[in-house]
This record gives structure tokens, sequence and C-alpha cells, in this order.
């Protein structure tokens, strides 16, 4: 006779865990209007920073800072200290390296819209902008000046109405060159702050 030892085996099963992007939701608190504008573009303590990217001699773009913004009073917006294109104080276009200068925006708390007042662009000049969330861009769109003064508030929104933390401006092209006049928005102070992680569990056998 044979003795046969039989050993079940049972295969460990496979666990998958997938975390999904999260949702912010804000309850409470008070609805607050903000303003950067002349008076103030140059804080750093008021819920939003504003930086100026310079082009550098080889063509490259400097960091973002607030001393290389400019002010112009008439008509009264803020730019770059450069001499890209237009007047020094503007944000202008260098055609020599095909780039632009730039203004860096950032919000402390995510924002759902900002109106934008430009100035000193005529109706042949554009202003080009690009939305990000957290590092990834969520929106951009072009806008033709219209009174070369100030003209009325633009509002921009992420393409997904979803909210936004920061805005950097340039010129798309040769002779594109302007000042911002104003940002609104509204941010909301105290109330509570909820964040949501979707968790997706699966298993295999």
């Amino acid at each position: 006779s044979i003795d046969v030892d039989v050993t079940g085996v049972a295969d460990a099963p496979t666990l998958t865990a997938e975390l999904g992007e999260p949702t912010v939701t804000q309850t409470g608190g008070e609805e607050v209007e903000v303003t950067i504008d002349h008076s103030n573009f140059n804080n750093a303590d008021s819920g939003f920073s504003v930086g100026a990217r310079t082009i550098n001699e080889d063509g490259s773009l400097s960091e973002a800072s607030a001393d290389n913004l400019s002010y112009n009073q008439s008509p009264g917006g803020f730019g770059v200290s450069g001499g890209a294109s237009g007047a020094d104080s503007e944000l202008g276009y260098d055609s020599s390296n095909d780039v632009s200068e730039q203004i860096v925006v950032n919000f402390d708390d995510d924002i759902s819209s900002a109106d934008v007042s430009f100035a000193w662009m005529s109706n042949s000049e554009h202003a080009t902008y690009e939305i990000y969330r957290d590092g990834v861009k969520v929106g951009e769109g072009e806008v033709t000046g219209v009174t070369d003064n100030v003209d009325a508030p633009v509002t921009l929104t992420a393409d997904d109405g979803g909210s936004f933390d920061q805005i950097v401006f340039s010129a798309p092209g040769q002779g594109d060159d302007y000042l911002i006049h104003s940002i609104d928005f509204t941010t909301v102070e105290g109330g509570e702050t909820t964040v949501e992680y979707p968790l997706d569990i699966s298993s295999n056998l």
C-alpha cells in the first residue's frame, strides 16, 4: 500500500486600492470681495501674490518676482519692468527671442472666477492667459483690447467650471503689450474646509 499526503494550497488574494481626485468643500464662512490694483499689487499678505517674469539676455524667462513689476499712472495699471515692446512699464512681447514677459498671479485659496480689467490695449492688441489648479492647466484664452485706455472687466474661469489658484498672463505676439488695471475675485474667510478622497478597493482571488 502507498500512503499519500494531500496538502491544500489556497492562492492569496490580490488587493488593490486606488485613491481618486479630491473634492474640496467649503462650508460656512463669509464671502469677501478682493481687488488687486495699483494700491496693493505688490502686497504679499492679502490673500494673493503677484510676480513678473522678465526676459533674460539669452531669451529665457526670469523667476517670477514682485521686484519685476511696474506701475503706469495713465492709463493706470501694473505691468512688467522691461523693454520687450511698448512702454517699459507694459507687459510686452520680445520678437527677437519670440518670447513674452509674464505676470503670475497666485491666490492663497482657490477661487471660481476672476474679473480682469486690461489697460493700454488697443483693438489690434491682445492678451493671453492660462489658468492653473495645483500646477495643472485648466483653462486658457485670449482677450482683444477695446479702448486703448481702461477696458471693461472680462471674466476668467476654468474650462471645467471648477476652482483654480493661479493665472499667468502673457502677450501672444509682436506688437502685443498691455497693462492690468485690476483683478476682482471673491474668497471665503472663516468656515470649514473638507477634503474628500474617493477610495476604490478591489480584490482578485
